[in-house]
């Protein structure tokens, strides 16, 4: 004869422990991304791996994902997932942040700096794998502001503006761009309205926009224009001052 009565506590117990046991399982899948903070998901399970000599996973593969959690309350399978959570990026008003990207397409032979793509200022690593960002230093710099960037994909390195003090010019020697014509000791003047050699052409804005100097045909070494002063957002990987 079963003692069912016997028996009640040691169900009870048995079901205790599994209703724990879920509620550990649910808790471990529970991250909280504060508003100073940006998160980033690892998949460890359910995909395919990534390609040699690739640093940040996409499509579905396993590793570090390229996108980033902003602010909230999220449930990811713990088996599957983790979460790794880096702080937000400030930069001052009287700062620029250089950037260097981990991963993407390699540079083209010749070049510094790697040319801007549209990735909301880096915060959307997705859209710059997608749209062709290449690895290294690049072109596009971020100005002052607070940023969520992840920081497996991007190395932002704050650096102070460039102040002109008064009573002085900035003389400017470009990293980047075309090689200088022969028989030059300054470079020509980049275009600044669309051409027939440049259809992007436009100003740099006194080489506070980079791509922009570039895409105009800049040439590399001295520059003509100076800089008055002021402060300037300029790249000082692309720009000496």
């Amino acid at each position: 004869m079963v003692d069912f009565v016997g028996s009640g506590p040691a169900i009870a117990l048995g079901a205790a422990f599994a209703l724990l046991a879920v509620l550990a399982f649910v808790l471990k899948g529970l991250y909280l991304i504060r508003s100073g903070e940006v998160g980033v998901l690892v998949k460890r399970l359910g995909g395919r791996k990534m390609p040699p000599g690739q640093v940040i996973a996409r499509h579905g593969e396993i590793g570090m994902q390229a996108a980033t959690l902003m602010p909230g309350l999220y449930w990811r399978m713990p088996v599957v997932w983790s979460m790794r959570r880096s702080k937000v990026i400030q930069v001052a008003e009287n700062e620029i942040a250089s950037v260097e990207a981990i991963d993407g397409r390699p540079l083209p032979k010749g070049r510094l700096l790697g040319d801007e793509v549209e990735c909301n200022q880096f915060q959307d690593g997705e859209a710059f794998l997608a749209n062709g960002g290449f690895k290294g230093p690049q072109v596009a710099i971020i100005r002052p502001g607070t940023y969520r960037i992840n920081p497996f994909l991007f190395n932002v390195a704050k650096r102070a503006a460039t102040e002109v003090a008064s009573g002085k010019v900035g003389v400017v020697t470009a990293q980047d761009g075309q090689p200088l014509p022969p028989k030059f000791i300054v470079a020509p003047q980049p275009e600044i309205s669309p051409s027939a050699a440049h259809a992007s052409s436009r100003p740099h804005n006194f080489f506070q926009d980079g791509q922009a100097f570039l895409d105009s045909g800049g040439f590399r070494g001295p520059q003509l224009d100076t800089l008055q002063p002021g402060r300037y957002y300029i790249n000082p990987i692309l720009f000496q001052v």
